[in-house]
């Protein structure tokens, strides 16, 4: 959700300027974890902040804690930094401190408490009214807020068993490409929906919703694709997906047209229905994508492996991994929405330029979505190999755009391209990691 991006941005530049504007000399960590913040590199704030602590001020040591708590999914601990940064720092957050309750409204989503949030971005709208700013996304999010938490508990999970619970999905369904599509009904109907990773919200048509029926509310919000639309917030009361019922699902209700007869025409084709995303994800803690059965296992509880995270949450609150390529580290959005690989990001190009020029063909890409149709030229590149963990990858066929003058920013996607030949694949919401466990070779062993 592009207004999500740009609110976090503004925030960040706040800090790059803190940073600056310190003395050097008394400075040099803080500008140091500073600037990791102001890139939005998540990971390399966690390694500078373990480097840097005890040589901190405290404002930079709460802010960098706090954010790494809310992009590695551990809302709880992130709540704990707020009221701090917001009573006693507020000279040196400056405007920033808007963006920061933003950040709180969204952890107190993520544990349930959807009044607080509204009440959170309903005070925070109403001082920026009277100071005469714009209050748009917060008034939409506050009123998607507060239409929830008079719906009653949001997403609770029913029906999980001790020794486990499986949720049968499609591995590559006809019309739809070779992504993960999940067999859901509610209120008596049935349909499919995508898992996807690269999701911000739960999101549907307006066919689905109304063969679903989906309970409307009365508020919405701007969602982005290649473009931004209006999307209505609607109910699930309950969501069945194997042997586990979810009540009051949130959903976002968008048109997926796009105004461009031929993406329309490759849109009617996959028949897009709708998508789940992180925000059910984190509700069941891990999901095991089990492609020896076809099913999604939810273990009882999480499974602890002694491996670093390798997944973190962005600005949009979608997933990005860290994988390696050509033995340099990459953090890349992770979406199992899309079928094929494609990067956009242009350091990405200029780091692997060599190895993209070697195993790449000149072409270009077309692509659609939400409001919009867009081309873009680059290389596709045969194979793009990765490491996920240390478990190599060879990818079949990447896009890799040539970054132009002029051209917009985007970083494109891992999708799930990366873990269709695969034996299975971990995705922890807990411990933030996937861990993917290749195909099982006929006369080698299993690792």
């Amino acid at each position: 959700m592009r207004h999500i991006v740009l609110i976090i941005a503004a925030m960040i530049a706040g800090m790059a300027a803190y940073a600056q504007g310190a003395k050097r000399d008394a400075a040099e960590p803080n500008q140091y974890v500073a600037d990791a913040i102001n890139a939005e590199e998540w990971f390399e704030l966690e390694r500078r902040y373990d480097e840097c602590r005890g040589r901190i001020t405290p404002f930079i040591d709460s802010l960098a804690q706090c954010f790494l708590h809310h992009y590695f999914n551990r809302p709880e601990e992130a709540l704990a930094y707020y009221t701090n940064l917001l009573n006693n720092h507020q000279e040196e957050l400056g405007w920033a401190q808007t963006s920061l309750i933003w950040l709180m409204a969204d952890d107190l989503t993520k544990r349930g408490d959807y009044a607080s949030a509204a009440s959170v971005l309903e005070t925070l709208c109403a001082a920026m009214k009277e100071a005469g700013a714009v209050t748009e996304p917060f008034q939409s999010f506050a009123a998607s807020y507060r239409a929830l938490a008079e719906v009653g508990a949001v997403l609770e999970v029913h029906g999980l068993h001790p020794e486990g619970n499986r949720i049968p999905f499609i591995p590559d369904n006809p019309g739809t490409g070779k992504v993960i599509t999940i067999p859901v009904s509610a209120h008596g109907a049935k349909d499919t929906l995508i898992f996807d990773t690269g999701a911000g919200v739960n999101l549907v048509s307006t066919d689905c919703a109304d063969r679903l029926g989906l309970r409307m509310l009365p508020a919405g919000i701007t969602v982005s694709g290649i473009d931004t639309a209006t999307a209505r917030l609607a109910v699930a009361d309950t969501l069945n997906m194997g042997d586990i019922t979810l009540t009051n699902v949130p959903f976002f209700v968008a048109d997926m047209h796009t105004g461009h007869p031929e993406a329309d025409s490759a849109l009617a084709v996959r028949n897009f229905r709708g998508a789940i995303g992180p925000v059910i994800f984190t509700q069941l803690a891990e999901i095991q994508i089990d492609f020896s059965d076809s099913t999604l296992f939810i273990p009882a509880s999480p499974t602890r492996l002694d491996i670093a995270s390798n997944l973190c949450l962005t600005s949009a609150n979608v997933l990005a991994l860290r994988f390696r390529c050509n033995g340099k580290s990459e953090t890349i959005p992770f979406d199992t929405g899309a079928d094929y690989t494609a990067i956009y990001t242009p350091d990405f190009y200029s780091r692997h330029e060599e190895y993209i020029l070697k195993h790449g063909t000149p072409d270009s890409l077309r692509t659609g979505g939400i409001g919009g149709y867009a081309i873009d030229y680059g290389y596709t590149v045969r194979p793009l190999t990765v490491d996920v963990l240390g478990t190599e990858i060879a990818i079949d066929s990447a896009f890799v755009s040539k970054p132009t003058e002029g051209s917009a920013a985007k970083s494109g996607a891992i999708g799930c391209d990366l873990i269709m030949g695969c034996d299975k694949a971990i995705l922890n919401m807990r411990d933030m990691y996937l861990y993917i466990i290749p195909e099982r070779r006929e006369g080698k062993s299993q690792s």
